[in-house]
């Protein structure tokens, strides 16, 4: 079988790593000869990732003709033609109600998303023709057991867009915890100006104690060889979007237990023995920094914090270090859920192999 695939692997982001994951999946069938052709959904000022070889040798590839494509991209994005047997996309659903998409969606003869809640997201119509074939990350070495002065939270704020959910983990973080317990809220972010600002106005909104009571935070901009994962114990991802989480996923297999939001996606594989599920609410999308046009609208719904929850799930997380290790015992044997070849099987299962 002669497989077309089009996506942005070689962007240096989420979509570009979930790209290459899934070319590796489609490499390891050996009932498909493959041809990838890179498109770019973002510019963006980090470095191309090193790719692997045998994409470059996929590049090279010419076919006269191919049974399937396979577009992962956005659906306004997507196109179906007739002289492929099977014209399937492959793309993530953050929220809830972009019926505008349907045009494009239903051009095409399959849907591959990453999580069971992500295809509820899509329209009813079209379901049937949604498969889940789970997400896949390079294998971790989960060995080295730091002892750090502090017990550190941690999250990827990104650029602090609204969509991240930080301003709700501030919240909470802030509000349950002072200066004088040894616990450290450590962010990852490529906007520290931006992160350093919302930090300030967080405090002075709650409005509890004097700026030098709060508990400590640190901001971080790079994480060269996952040095954030190996040096914090506890991941906390608020975002309101769903979909497949790679950093959750490597949170889980270095045993770093999650705190993540119901309903996501991330609690398909995050649960009460690997990590904290927050209560969540679904709500009207409210995003003033859309990430891109004609998505992010007030018509969309989104999954916000109970953040009374959250705050009692990091207190837990703190408080109880027999339990958090305990959690982070099982979170390391999740390590196969996010395996090539797990993923090999379910996109092999989509195609009909």
């Amino acid at each position: 079988m002669n497989v077309l695939f089009v996506g942005p692997y070689r962007q240096p982001d989420m979509w570009g790593s979930l790209s290459r994951s899934m070319i590796s999946s489609l490499l390891s069938i050996k009932e498909i000869e493959l041809t990838t052709r890179p498109i770019f959904l973002a510019t963006s000022s980090l470095p191309t990732p090193n790719l692997d070889p045998n994409i470059f040798k996929c590049e090279s590839n010419k076919k006269e003709s191919y049974d399937v494509l396979i577009q992962h991209t956005l659906p306004h994005f997507m196109v179906g033609s007739e002289i492929f047997d099977l014209n399937i996309g492959v793309t993530s659903f953050e929220t809830k109600g972009n019926v505008e998409w349907d045009n494009h969606l239903k051009i095409l003869d399959k849907i591959l998303v990453s999580t069971q809640a992500e295809k509820k997201c899509v329209s009813k119509h079209l379901r049937d023709r949604v498969r889940v074939i789970g997400g896949a990350i390079p294998e971790v070495d989960n060995s080295i057991d730091p002892l750090p002065n502090r017990f550190c939270f941690y999250c990827f704020g990104g650029n602090i867009e609204t969509k991240g959910g930080l301003l709700p983990l501030l919240q909470a973080y802030l509000s349950e915890f002072h200066v004088n317990e040894n616990i450290s809220l450590v962010i990852h972010t490529n906007n520290a100006p931006e992160a350093q600002t919302l930090i300030n106005d967080t405090v002075s909104t709650l409005g509890i104690y004097g700026q030098r009571y709060y508990p400590h935070i640190h901001l971080v901009t790079d994480n060269p060889d996952d040095s954030v994962h190996k040096q914090c114990q506890c991941l906390v991802d608020t975002s309101i979007t769903r979909g497949f989480k790679e950093e959750v996923a490597r949170a889980l297999s270095y045993g770093n237990t999650p705190i993540i939001l119901e309903g996501t996606g991330m609690d398909e594989y995050v649960n009460d023995s690997n990590g904290w599920v927050v209560k969540s609410n679904e709500s009207l999308l409210v995003c003033p920094d859309r990430p891109i046009p004609n998505a992010f609208t007030a018509r969309e719904s989104c999954l916000i914090a109970d953040k009374l929850h959250l705050r009692k799930c990091l207190r837990n997380a703190f408080d109880n270090r027999l339990l958090q290790k305990q959690k982070s015992s099982k979170g390391k044997e999740c390590s196969a859920s996010f395996s090539v070849d797990r993923q090999r099987d379910l996109i092999k299962e989509a195609l009909c192999l």
